[in-house]
C-alpha cells in the first residue's frame, strides 16, 4: 500500500539535472545558477538557452538565438 503524506513533504517527485530545490534554505537553482542571480543578471533568452543547452550562451550564440526567436514570432 502507498503511504499518503499530506503536502508530499520530504517526498521527491523526480530527479532532475536541470533544477534543484533546497526548501529548508529557500534555494532554487537552474543548472547550478540561483534563480535570484538569473533574475538579476540574465535575459529571458539567456535562461531559455541555459535550460535547453546546459550552459549560458556566448554573445554570438545569444544573438543568433534572438534572431531566431524574432523570426519565429512573425
Amino acid at each position: 500500500m502507498i503511504e499518503y503524506i499530506p503536502g508530499l513533504a520530504g517526498v521527491p517527485a523526480t530527479e532532475s539535472s536541470i533544477s534543484s530545490i533546497d526548501g529548508k534554505n529557500g534555494i532554487l537553482a537552474y543548472r547550478g545558477y540561483s534563480i535570484e542571480d538569473l533574475v538579476k543578471y540574465a535575459s529571458f533568452e539567456e535562461v531559455a538557452m541555459l535550460l535547453r543547452d546546459g550552459e549560458l550562451p556566448s554573445s554570438d550564440a545569444l544573438a543568433d538565438f534572438k534572431k531566431y526567436c524574432t523570426s519565429a514570432m512573425k
